[in-house]
C-alpha cells in the first residue's frame, strides 16, 4: 500500500527488474513474433538467450497469488492461488489480472507506474491523457463508490465495433466502396453489412442488364429468321426444278469412280499372273529370311534386357549404400542411446520446484542480512553463529572488534549468556527451518538421481531426450531407405546384379534393334 520507490546505484538493475514487473502485470505471453520482439526481445539474456521467464508473488482479491510467465521460447502462463482453480491459458491469465488490476492500463502507465526519467513528464502526462484515465478516487473510497454505469472505453469500444461492423470498406466521401472496388474486383475481407447491401444491389443491376441484353439480341434473331424465310420461299420452286438433275449429276459420278477401280484391278491381276512362276521361290526366300530375323531379334532381346538392368543398377547401388549408412546410423543412435543413462523426469520435476523454492528463500533470508560488531575489554572467547551456518570460535582481545554479516540471524553465546538477533517483522526461524529441510530434500533427490547438482541433472535428461529422438529419426530414415522391402530382398537384386553377363552399349543394341525390325517389316 503507499508510495513504493524501487532505489539504488546505477547499472544495479533497477530498470531490468521495472521492467520484469510490469510485463508480468500486462504482457500476455502469446504474443506473434513480431508484437513479441517489440514487447520483451531487448530483455532476453545476452548474448543469444531465446526466452525471459517472471515469477511474481502478490496478494488481490483476499488471497495470495503466485505469478509465472515465460516469453519466447516455451512460452506459457500460469496464476494460481489458495482455494482457486490454476489457469494455464494466457488469453485467461492476462483477463484475470485485468481484473485484479481494476484499473485500465493507461492508468498504470501513466498514475501508478513510473521510472525516474517519466517523473518529470508525469504531469503533462496527465494533462495529455486525462480523458483516458480512470478516476482513482473511486477506488480509494471503496467499492461503494465505484460507478455502476458503463465505463465510457467499454461503450466507445462497442460503438466502435458497431461501426466498423457497418461501414467497414465504406468509403463515405464517394458514397462507395473504398479504393473504388466495384462487383469486378471485390473487397474479399473485413466487407461491412453497407459494402455487402451494395455488391448485392450492383450485381441485381448488372444481372438485370444481362437479361435485357438477351431479350434484345432475341428479338434480332427473330427478326433475321423472318427475313431469311422471306427469302427461301422466294427460291423454292427453282430449287424444286433442279432437285433431279442434282441427283443424275451426283449418279454418273458414282458410275465413273468405280470405273476407274476396275481398270486399275484389271492391270494388277495381269501383271500378278505375268510373275506367278518365280513367286514360290521367292516366298521361300523370305521365310528364311524372317526366320533368321526373328532368331537375331531373340538373342538381341535378351543382350538388352541385360543391358537395361546394368543401366539400372546404378540407382540400385545408390540405393543400397544409402540402406547401409542408415543401417550404421541406427545403430550408433542405439548404442547411444544405451550409453547414455535415463534421467527420472518425475523426480527432476520435483528437483526443480525445490530449486526455485530454495532461490524464494535465499532471497527472502539475504533481504535480512545484519551486520555486527563485537568488543571486548578483555581477552574473551565467544561462539557466533550466523544464520543456518555452522557456530564459530572467535577470540576477542581489547582493541581488536570483531566485525561480520549474518544472514537473517546471529547467535552470539559467551558463557551462560546467549544473544539472538533477529528482524522483528517475520519468524526468522521458521524461514531457515524450511531452508533447511529444502536443501537436505535437495540433496536427498540429488543422491537418488545420482547427480552433483540441478543444472547437471537438467543437461542429463536433455541428453538422454536427444538421443531417444536422434534413435527415432534414423529408424525413420532407414525405413525410407528400405522403400518397401527387405535387407534379404535388397541382398538377393544385389547378388543377381553381380551375376549378369557383359553386353554392348545399351545405345548400340537399340540401333542394331531398330534396324533389324525395319529389315523385318521390308
Amino acid at each position: 500500500a503507499g508510495l513504493n520507490v524501487l532505489e539504488g546505484p546505477n547499472e544495479y538493475g533497477k530498470t531490468t527488474l521495472t521492467q520484469a514487473l510490469w510485463h508480468a502485470l500486462h504482457t500476455p505471453t502469446n504474443l506473434t513474433p513480431s508484437k513479441l520482439r517489440k514487447a520483451v526481445g531487448d530483455w532476453f539474456p545476452l548474448p543469444d538467450g531465446d526466452h525471459a521467464r517472471v515469477t511474481l508473488v502478490f496478494e488481490a482479491g483476499g488471497h495470495r497469488w503466485t505469478l509465472e510467465k515465460t516469453w519466447g521460447a516455451g512460452g506459457a502462463s500460469r496464476l494460481q492461488a489458495d482455494g482457486v482453480p490454476v489457469i494455464a491459458d494466457a488469453g485467461r491469465v492476462q483477463q484475470r489480472l485485468n481484473e485484479l488490476l481494476r484499473l485500465n492500463e493507461a492508468t498504470w502507465r501513466q498514475v501508478l507506474f513510473t521510472g525516474q526519467a517519466q517523473l518529470a513528464g508525469t504531469i503533462a502526462a496527465l494533462r495529455d491523457n486525462g480523458g483516458k484515465l480512470d478516476e482513482v478516487h473511486a477506488l480509494l473510497k471503496g467499492a461503494a463508490a465505484v460507478p455502476g454505469d458503463i465505463p465510457a472505453e467499454r461503450l466507445q469500444a462497442a460503438l466502435d465495433e458497431e461501426l466498423e461492423d457497418h461501414f467497414s470498406r465504406w468509403d463515405r466521401d464517394r458514397n462507395g466502396p473504398e479504393g473504388g472496388r466495384g462487383i469486378t474486383n471485390p473487397w474479399k475481407n473485413k466487407l461491412g453489412r453497407q459494402v455487402e447491401a451494395w455488391y448485392a444491389m450492383e450485381r441485381a443491376r448488372a444481372e438485370h442488364q444481362r437479361v435485357l441484353q438477351y431479350e434484345q439480341d432475341l428479338d434480332a434473331a427473330n427478326a433475321r429468321i423472318r427475313e431469311l424465310t422471306e427469302a427461301m420461299a422466294a427460291d423454292a420452286a427453282f430449287v424444286q426444278e433442279g432437285k433431279g438433275l442434282r441427283q443424275g449429276l451426283g449418279r454418273r459420278g458414282e458410275l465413273e469412280q468405280k470405273v476407274q477401280r476396275l481398270v486399275a484391278d484389271e492391270r494388277n491381276l495381269t501383271d500378278i499372273a505375268a510373275a506367278w512362276p518365280a513367286a514360290a521361290g521367292v516366298m521361300q526366300a523370305k521365310e528364311a529370311e524372317m526366320q533368321r530375323l526373328e532368331a537375331t531379334l531373340k538373342e538381341l532381346g535378351k543382350e538388352l534386357e541385360h543391358a537395361r538392368k546394368r543401366a539400372a543398377a546404378a540407382d540400385l547401388r545408390k540405393g543400397h549404400q544409402r540402406l547401409v549408412a542408415a543401417k550404421e546410423a541406427l545403430e550408433a543412435a542405439n548404442r547411444k542411446l544405451k550409453e547414455t543413462p535415463a534421467v527420472d523426469l518425475d523426480l527432476l520435476q520435483d528437483l526443480e520446484k525445490l530449486e526455485r523454492t530454495l532461490g524464494e528463500l535465499h532471497i527472502k533470508v539475504e533481504a535480512r542480512r545484519l551486520a555486527a560488531e563485537l568488543e571486548s575489554d578483555g581477552a574473551r572467547t565467544v561462539t557466533v553463529q550466523r544464520g543456518a551456518g555452522e557456530a564459530e570460535t572467535i577470540q576477542l582481545a581489547p582493541g581488536q572488534p570483531w566485525t561480520g554479516e549474518a544472514a537473517g540471524r546471529l547467535v552470539v553465546q559467551a558463557g551462560d549468556l546467549r544473544l539472538t538477533v533477529r528482524p522483528a517483522e517475520e519468524d526468522v526461524e521458521a524461514l531457515l527451518d524450511r531452508k533447511r529441510k529444502a536443501e537436505q530434500r535437495r540433496g536427498e533427490l540429488l543422491k537418488l538421481l545420482g547427480m552433483p547438482g540441478f543444472r547437471e541433472a537438467e543437461a542429463a535428461a536433455k541428453r538422454r531426450s536427444e538421443a531417444e529422438g536422434e534413435v527415432v529419426n534414423c529408424e525413420r530414415l532407414y525405413q525410407a531407405a528400405l522403400q518397401d522391402r527387405t535387407e534379404q530382398e535388397w541382398a538377393a537384386d544385389m547378388a543377381a546384379l553381380e551375376a549378369l553377363p557383359e553386353t554392348r552399349g545399351l545405345q548400340v543394341l537399340e540401333q542394331e534393334r531398330g534396324r533389324l525390325l525395319a529389315q523385318q517389316a521390308d
